[in-house]
């Protein structure tokens, strides 16, 4: 069934400019890092626009607009590639996509579309604004293997049919830490090429403020907003651990330590005890070498 063009420019993301704090934003913002790479932190700083705004974000969640309900965003993406649509048509016309990847739940196929859609991406949304999250490529891997319970979402990994790392590479410490690396300078060379896109490159393992600065600079949106630590988590909270928690043991403590807190709460008279955040609460981003060239898209069954 055909639509009105004007229903069917409603189903995009949109695209355009968001003028905030003298600074003009190209829409839309796609996020680019991997998994466990602060993607809460970056939905919760574009929801976050003080007097200047608010962006409509999703995090790892997209609306399925057709089914009436959320999915992961990998599935709306490939669900559109193999149907030869714009990526992110009827995901929800979000104008900020903190993660774009998935579904990492069960035994299903998982989907990279900044790593293995870039072209497409670009092809759809040839001005959106890329940003690109980054932390040491060791540390990543230590915070997708320590992901709860231990060597789940790295397991995850290994069903993404990734060319550049397949299941050895993902099973191999200095391979799957390369492959991050190879990402990061592929998104770097693709805008290089493409200049129509700004890329926002954070260090998540700088200063807070420096980062929320840069932030603010690029997207007029204010510093205070990137604040690391002051969120509540998705749905699957307690899933998630913090990207410095490397061992099961710290994890154990931390939890621990959380629990003990909360008990001492309950004590407290007319004290309303919260449910525990550990760590970063939320689904990072994952990601791996980014195509340089336009991939043709697939149809019929799933990757």
């Amino acid at each position: 069934m055909l639509r009105h063009p004007a229903a069917q420019r409603m189903l995009q993301p949109e695209q355009g400019t968001f003028s905030s704090g003298g600074s003009l934003l190209q829409l839309p913002v796609l996020n680019l890092g991997l998994p466990m790479a602060a993607s809460t932190q970056l939905a919760n700083f574009f929801h976050c626009g003080g007097s200047t705004g608010i962006l409509k974000a999703s995090h790892y969640e997209c609306e399925n607009e057709a089914a009436g309900e959320t999915e992961f965003c990998g599935h709306c993406v490939r669900r559109n590639l193999e149907a030869n649509l714009p990526p992110l048509s009827e995901c929800g016309g979000y104008q900020v996509f903190a993660q774009m990847d998935g579904p990492w739940d069960g035994g299903e196929e998982c989907n990279l579309p900044q790593v293995s859609d870039l072209y497409n991406l670009h092809a759809a949304y040839p001005n959106a604004t890329f940003v690109l999250p980054l932390m040491a490529a060791e540390k990543w891997v230590d915070s997708i293997t320590a992901w709860f319970p231990e060597g789940r979402l790295r397991g995850q990994f290994s069903r993404c049919n990734l060319p550049l790392c397949p299941e050895p590479c993902v099973d191999n410490n200095a391979k799957f830490a390369a492959f991050y690396e190879h990402h990061a300078a592929s998104v770097r060379k693709f805008v290089a090429k493409y200049p129509s896109h700004k890329l926002i490159e954070i260090n998540l393992e700088g200063d807070k403020k420096a980062v929320g600065s840069k932030l603010a600079a690029a997207t007029g949106l204010p510093a205070k907003c990137w604040a690391p630590g002051k969120h509540q988590g998705p749905k699957w909270a307690e899933l998630a651990l913090d990207p410095s928690v490397s061992s099961p043991a710290a994890a154990a403590k931390a939890a621990a330590k959380a629990a003990a807190q909360a008990a001492a709460s309950k004590g407290n008279v007319g004290a309303k005890a919260a449910a525990p955040c550990l760590g970063v609460c939320g689904a990072e981003t994952r990601s791996g070498g980014s195509s340089m060239r336009p991939r043709p898209v697939r149809s019929g069954a799933a990757r």
